[in-house]
């Protein structure tokens, strides 16, 4: 899916959950949520521009499903 929306044009930025099975756990996943910076921050910062589209694969679904109803920002235009 990545390479068809790239090869379209797009900026994709892709996060890898780790901790799960058995990948190593990070340290940051100690941490509250809330000290943990939000890709969106870090994706409109980097690509200067002031929104961007979320999409969420098997568990990524929940993660970007929970984002929008906790932390919805001005950041995001669209949930896909």
């Amino acid at each position: 899916m990545m390479d068809v929306l790239v090869g379209n044009g797009w900026d994709v930025w892709l996060l890898d959950v780790r901790g799960y099975g058995r990948s190593t756990r990070p340290p940051e996943m100690d941490k509250p949520a809330a000290d943990n910076k939000p890709i969106v921050d870090t994706a409109t910062a980097v690509q200067d521009v002031g929104k961007v589209n979320l999409m969420g694969w098997s568990w990524g679904t929940a993660i970007v499903g929970l984002y929008q109803i906790t932390k919805w920002t001005d950041g995001a235009s669209t949930l896909g």
